[in-house]
Parts: C-alpha cells; structure tokens; sequence
C-alpha cells in the first residue's frame, strides 16, 4: 500500500515522497495504535489526560488589528470558534499520533460559500519539497470512504513558488482514478486553483512536543515514543491482574458419590442418570447425607496490593518517561500541601504543557492564515489585518486566589492594567471589551460618589 501511494503521487503530481517506505509505516503504526480500542491504550490514556491538563478552560479570540470587528473578522472568528470547540480532543489526537495536519478549502454548495477544514493524521500527510524546516510542497489524502462497497479517497496536492500557491484535486474509486465530480461530495471541489501574494504554505501542522530522540523530526513522535518495554510491562500486569481474579473463584472438590443430579431444584424427581438426560436438563445439585464423606474448599487470597501496587510503579515510570510529573496517571500526593509545593511537584508536566500551548499557538495562527487566503481569494469579505490571542488556563497547577492577589499587588504598584486584571476574572471578553467594562464601572461609581456628595 505504502508504494502504491508513492507510485501513485508520483503518477499524478510528478512529486517524489521524502519520506521512505519504513518512515511511512511507522507513521501508519503510530496513528494504528492511538486508534486501536480493542484493549487498554495507555498511549491514549495519557494523551487524553495531558491535554485536558494543557486545554481545559483554553479559549482564543479573534479581533480587528486596533480593536473592534470587521465583516472579515467576523468570518475568522466564527472559523476559529467552531475548530476550537473540539479543542482538547484534537490536541490529544496530534499527542497520541505525533501531529495532525490541518488544511482549509472552500466550496459553494447552494448555501453560500463557506470555509470547511481537512484535519489528518500524519499517516495521510506526505511531504514533497522542502525548503530548510519550510515546507513548499506535500500532498494530503484529505478525505476517504467506503459507500456500496467502494473505496473513495481524495488526494490533494499543495505547493508554493514565488509566492504563487497552487491547489490540485484528484480522486480515485478502488484505486482507480475518477472525476471529482461523480462524488457528491467533492462535486463542488475545483480541480485547480492558483493565489497570488502568499507569503507561506498555507497549512497547519500540529505536532507533539515529545522528544524524538534525534534533531528536527519532521513528522512529530507520539508522547509515548521510546516507552515500549514500560508499555509492554504495563499491558502485562494488567492482564495478570485479570487472570488472578479469575483464579480466585472458589471451586469445590468432593467424591461423586456426595452429589446427585436432579431434574428438579428441591431433589424430588428422578436422579439423573443416562448422558441423554444429563445435556437436555436443567440440573440441580443434592448432597447425600453422608458423615464418611467429606468436602474441601479452594477459595486462595487474592494478591491485589501487590499487583496494584507493582502497576502504580510502572504507571509512575511511564510518567517518567514521558516527561510528566506524578499525577497524571498516578495519584498525586497532595495532602497539606501548599499551592507551591504542589506547582513544585507538578513542574514537569507545566513545562510539557507550555511547550503543548506552543505548538497550538503556531498551529491555529497557521490555520487561521490559511483561511484569510481562502477568504481573501474567493471574495469573502472586504480583507482586514487581524489578531488572534489566546488564553490557556492552568487551574490544576495553580491558585487562582493566589495568582489575583499577585495581579491586584501589581496594579496597587502601577504594574498592572485594571483592565487586565478584569480580563483574568472574564476571560471570554476581549482586551476592548474589557476596557470598556472597566471605564463603564468607573463612570458608574463616580456618578454615585457625586450623588452622594450633593446629598
């Protein structure tokens, strides 16, 4: 499979992959295991729980460069605000596979035109051209399904060159190529278009902030790379732990000749006594009375605390491995502790999610870019500069009481906007908004106080 993309690519875009065969399998296996929930997937388990960690309470907000909205803006921020609505499960999807790639296109479906966004794992983004750590060329396979027993994918192919960005679409059903046109769907999709004035390519790439092992990793690793032996010893005890419980049913041993088997539960039919009539019944258990025969019990004591404990150790390990401090898949030890302390315990994973709240900073300007072009090209809305700010909250790995109490201390010193403090207390208004809230509370107070100075 992995040469007929290359083969096929090559066929249809005249582009060569970078990446080899074996790099496109691991990237394959990678996306594999993240998706896999046939068993227990610790891969997912602590991308899960880091990234609600890095994204819980995040918000974004898009604005006119200067303050207020303009129709373009409008656009940019009702995009925005749809793609970040999932925020927290995409993120732990570029943390569980390594990185997704998001690109935007836009279609007329009788609805007027709208932005939709492609979002892939990295199994489906095959680099062509680069130019350093710039990518100029790739090819995505944006979109697949299987309707009436027929495979469909859309293969998409972006490149830039002297500030030229071009697009082409192809389609194929079984492998076999097709117009774009006899899928619904992609109906609406040109086939080719060409913008001007483009300063970079405009995709999105998300990675996970995982070390690689090695320098500049194009692709991104899982958070979990390099922690198979401890992921192996992790499945293991999880499957002793399972075993042991089913060793622990009591069981009965006794002679045959204290039991008989009856038709009826309170022993009053006939015994049975062919092999016939012992599959076609319902069979009840009577004892003889019989003080020479006797009857022993296995019923052995489970060894949970060691298992558990022995599991919460290899958990504690793969917390190590990764990066993260205790807490994110053990217990954290948080008893008497001060805020302080319990920042001090937690540093690694505030430092694994700083790094996590930079990539998504560059990932989502990246894609709110690739839209403006779209915006821009197709006419839209009138283009305006714009700005986007983010606000990340980290309400596991602080005080909030205590973080007011600091901002309120610098604004007593001069240090500090008012304005800023309220933005902290209500983190969906924008720094205009408030602004305005603040002068309109100062305009308030100050006509009480001159109220009360007439009376």
């Amino acid at each position: 499979m992995n040469e007929f993309i290359k083969n096929l690519i090559w066929r249809w875009f005249g582009k060569k992959i970078l990446e080899s065969v074996g790099q496109i399998s691991t990237a394959k296996d990678d996306c594999a295991k993240y998706a896999d929930i046939g068993e227990e997937n610790i891969t997912a388990l602590v991308a899960n729980s880091v990234s609600n960690i890095a994204m819980g309470d995040a918000q974004t907000y898009v604005s006119a460069s200067g303050g207020g909205t303009t129709r373009f803006t409008d656009i940019l921020s009702d995009i925005a605000e749809k793609e970040w609505s999932d925020i927290s499960n995409t993120v732990a999807c570029a943390l569980g596979c390594g990185a997704i790639i998001s690109v935007p296109y836009s279609v007329d479906n009788g609805l007027g035109r709208k932005i939709y966004i492609d979002t892939v794992t990295k199994d489906r983004f095959f680099v062509t051209a680069k130019q350093g750590d710039d990518i100029t060329q790739c090819v995505i396979l944006a979109d697949e399904f299987v309707r009436d027993n027929k495979s469909y994918k859309r293969f998409t192919d972006y490149s830039i060159k002297d500030g030229v960005y071009i697009i082409r679409n192809r389609a194929v059903c079984n492998n076999s190529p097709v117009s774009l046109k006899t899928v619904e769907e992609w109906a609406d999709i040109p086939e080719q278009i060409a913008i001007g004035g483009v300063k970079q390519l405009p995709i999105a790439i998300l990675k996970c902030p995982q070390n690689p092992r090695r320098p500049k990793v194009p692709s991104g690793v899982p958070i979990t790379f390099g922690c198979d032996a401890t992921l192996k010893k992790i499945a293991k005890t999880l499957n002793d732990i399972e075993r042991e419980f089913e060793k622990k049913k009591a069981k009965v041993f006794a002679d045959r000749s204290l039991i008989k088997l009856h038709k009826d539960k309170n022993g009053d039919n006939d015994e049975i006594k062919t092999r016939k009539e012992f599959e076609n019944n319902d069979l009840y258990v009577a004892f003889n009375n019989s003080d020479k025969i006797g009857m022993e019990i296995f019923d052995p004591a489970i060894r949970d605390s060691a298992y558990y404990n022995k599991l919460e150790k290899h958990f504690a390990m793969l917390e190590k491995e990764c990066g993260l401090s205790e807490g994110v898949l053990t217990k954290l030890s948080t008893s008497h502790a001060t805020a302080t302390e319990i920042f001090r315990v937690m540093y690694n994973t505030f430092c694994f999610c700083n790094h996590v709240h930079a990539n998504v900073t560059k990932w989502f300007k990246d894609l709110l870019y690739a839209c403006s072009v779209l915006i821009n090209y197709y006419g839209m809305a009138p283009y305006s500069e714009y700005d986007v700010k983010f606000s990340y909250s980290f309400a596991l790995l602080e005080d909030s009481s205590e973080t007011f109490s600091q901002k309120m201390q610098a604004e007593s010193i001069g240090a500090e906007d008012i304005a800023e403090i309220r933005q902290f207390i209500h983190p969906e208004e924008t720094p205009e908004e408030s602004q305005a809230a603040v002068e309109k509370i100062k305009a308030k107070r100050q006509s009480v106080q001159q109220l009360i100075e007439e009376e």
